[in-house]
């Protein structure tokens, strides 16, 4: 039996216990991707319905495929699985619980066949109540973000890469929980490669609704700061960020009076959130 012709881009989504999105993040790629694009939704120890939601789409479209990845939990493993199983040399990755436009696809494929390393913007309005969209502010999702130290780097739910670079550092470092998307642009940039900026390839990004939940992500981000800085070699920076995190306390204490407002009052957990995970990282 001839075997068919390697897709011209493969789609990598790590998941775990996504039932509630994944089903509308597949749907979205399934109505936007041809037959010469495949997506593999990697499975990470997911103890809901997620990969039964994957495996149906996966029966009912031969453009969908599921990669076991329950071998080692975390997102860097479930992302090299993925890379692994791909069949294409050209890769992008998205989140479960997000949703891609239906431009993302092809406005990858067409700019990793230029660039190495691409990413595009957030769309942090369509999947999120108004008291929500800003809490993390909006100029980190409109454009290529960047480290203290000035690296620039992808946010995990939205980029591309070539085999070829992702090879050459060696995929993700399975040690990092939090940060491999970062600690993998700061060894891209390393070898001389950047993320392109592609304003085609938008995806709709869900922030998390929970309160508790954006608490623990906001500090865990906040702790992976000082590991985050002694890669990128700025630890010179201490001083800078010392005097960062003595504004957002200020900034905390000055804007208090204003968490009678919903909207409001979301930015400033989540900022505290960061000044905690900080502190906590410096220890």
């Amino acid at each position: 039996m001839t075997e068919s012709p390697a897709p011209r881009l493969s789609v990598v989504i790590p998941t775990y216990n996504a039932s509630a999105t994944l089903a509308e993040q597949l749907g979205a790629l399934a109505a936007s991707i041809g037959d010469d694009i495949e997506v593999l939704v990697v499975e990470n120890r997911s103890t809901d319905d997620s990969r039964a939601i994957a495996i149906e789409f996966a029966a009912a479209d031969p453009r969908f495929r599921v990669v076991d990845a329950t071998d080692r939990q975390g997102e860097p493993h479930a992302r090299n699985m993925g890379v692994a199983a791909a069949r294409s040399d050209s890769i992008a990755f998205c989140d479960a619980d997000d949703v891609v436009a239906p431009t993302w696809a092809t406005a990858m494929h067409n700019a990793l066949q230029k660039h190495q390393f691409v990413t595009g913007p957030l769309n942090v309005d369509c999947l999120n109540p108004a008291w929500l969209a800003g809490v993390r502010g909006r100029r980190l999702f409109t454009e290529i973000p960047g480290t203290a130290g000035g690296t620039p780097f992808a946010h995990g739910c939205n980029f591309g890469v070539q085999r070829s670079a992702f090879d050459a550092v060696g995929g993700f470092d399975e040690s990092w929980l939090i940060g491999c998307d970062v600690d993998f642009a700061i060894r891209l940039d390393r070898t001389g490669v950047a993320p392109t900026w592609v304003p085609e390839a938008v995806v709709g990004y869900r922030h998390r609704r929970s309160g508790r939940e954006r608490w623990r992500q906001g500090v865990s981000f906040g702790r992976a700061t000082e590991r985050l800085a002694r890669l990128s070699g700025h630890t010179s920076s201490r001083t800078r960020r010392c005097w960062q995190q003595r504004r957002r306390f200020a900034w905390l204490i000055v804007r208090s009076p204003k968490l009678y407002r919903r909207a409001f009052r979301v930015q400033w957990s989540w900022t505290l959130a960061l000044v905690v995970g900080e502190v906590c990282g410096h220890e």
